[in-house]
């Protein structure tokens, strides 16, 4: 990611804004739940917002302005049946967010988060609709 900023800011100038919007879903019931998925979802979710994030926050700490938007979900304020990883990523991305902001905040840096509800994407396509609010 730190070579993805550079070549950005190297070509549009100084990143002021950022969206870390990773998401993957790899729904069971918890008994069901492979480490392999548990891991994957994780990773996506939770790391892969700080990977994005990691290259770019100290320099808009340095230059003393910037805007970050982490996307959550519904299901990591309310979880959600068959979705224990990915709840419990998006739960984290909530947390890391107003962890983030309050020490962004001396740097004039913004951050927030989003928890959208169910969008019709294809991550949306494995799940049955009566589990669908």
């Amino acid at each position: 990611m730190e070579l993805v900023a550079q070549q950005v800011e190297e070509k549009l100038g100084s990143i002021y804004g950022i969206v870390a919007n990773a998401g993957i879903t790899r729904d069971n019931f918890f008994p069901k739940l492979t480490t392999a998925d548990w891991d994957a979802v994780i990773d996506t979710n939770l790391k892969g917002v700080y990977n994005t994030l990691m290259p770019i926050i100290p320099k808009m700490y340095e230059g003393r302005s910037g805007s970050i938007v982490c996307i959550s979900s519904i299901s990591g304020e309310k979880g959600n049946i068959g979705q224990t990883n990915y709840a419990a990523s998006k739960a984290a991305i909530i947390g890391f967010t107003k962890s983030l902001a309050q020490e962004a905040a001396r740097y004039e840096v913004r951050v927030n988060a989003v928890a959208p509800g169910f969008i019709d994407t294809e991550m949306l396509n494995p799940i049955p609709e009566k589990y669908i609010p």
